[in-house]
């Protein structure tokens, strides 16, 4: 009882903070956007013709203005909302872009390091060569006409890692705190199975406590971001995601949500072992 009111408590903090990171006009520029990626699958040449001739006209006013700015009808700025849908609709063409500058200066590191005299089987060499080879690989990837919503704030919110941290600790501290206060912390450690089976237990327990703080914290952001702005974009590929475009894996936004969070069961559980 008393190891789960900490930890409600911080997972209620981490609710507040995550709620926090999102701003109210974030939200609706993301349902507009939605909703107008809904009309556009229906009529996509007509929507086309639509917005070319809204932006022309846009620049014109803002060129002369003498002129009547074109209403928006879409949403509270339809120049905005279009832009928005732009970066969707050419992700495929914007990413060779981004690609092609990420090989590049990899191809910069290998020519320096051969300049500096690197053996081709060295780390560098090898390390540098397996992400070039990687972002070859990631010229077959399809991107769909999605706009992913939620996982750009999953992916770069850092409050997460404050709050499990301090739970973890105070885990381990609970952990050895008893035997330590009692005075039976060295006594356990001279019987026969006190000093390698009772660390192996106590390993074992906080395995199983980090592993579950890790994915009630995890729940509990991608509870929070759903509720607050939606999650959308889940069989997207990962580097759909700003945060992860030049990713060298081939998998969805909901894979890399699955290993991110794997990744955190294994740090946090080592930092169980240090602190304990």
């Amino acid at each position: 009882m008393g190891d789960a009111l900490p930890c409600g408590g911080f997972a209620c903090r981490e609710c507040f903070f995550v709620w926090r990171a999102v701003d109210e006009r974030t939200i609706q520029r993301e349902k507009d956007l939605a909703s107008f990626i809904e009309l556009y699958v229906e009529n996509p040449d007509g929507l086309d013709a639509y917005m070319e001739d809204f932006l022309t006209l846009y620049r014109a006013t803002i060129a002369d203005r003498t002129l009547e700015r074109t209403e928006s009808i879409y949403a509270e700025s339809d120049y905005v909302l279009f832009n928005d849908f732009a970066a969707v609709r050419d992700f495929s063409e914007t990413y060779d872009g981004i690609l092609a500058r990420a090989k590049k200066a990899c191809e910069n590191k290998i020519l320096e390091y051969r300049y500096f005299g690197y053996a081709e089987n060295s780390f560098e060499m090898v390390y540098q060569t397996s992400v070039l080879e990687s972002y070859g690989a990631l010229n077959s990837l399809d991107f769909p006409l999605v706009n992913v919503v939620g996982y750009d704030v999953f992916f770069t919110y850092n409050g997460f890692c404050v709050f499990l941290l301090v739970a973890i600790s105070l885990c381990g501290i609970m952990l050895v705190s008893n035997e330590k206060n009692a005075g039976m912390l060295m006594i356990l450690r001279s019987t026969r199975r006190g000093r390698v089976e009772t660390f192996l237990a106590k390993i074992a327990v906080g395995f199983v406590f980090t592993s579950l703080f890790c994915v009630l914290f995890t729940l509990t952001t991608l509870g929070v971001l759903y509720a607050k702005i939606g999650l959308v974009g889940w069989n997207a590929p990962l580097q759909m995601v700003d945060a992860m475009q030049l990713a060298p894996y081939q998998i969805t936004i909901g894979e890399g949500v699955i290993l991110s969070l794997l990744a955190r069961i294994f740090s946090a559980f080592v930092f169980f072992v240090i602190v304990l």
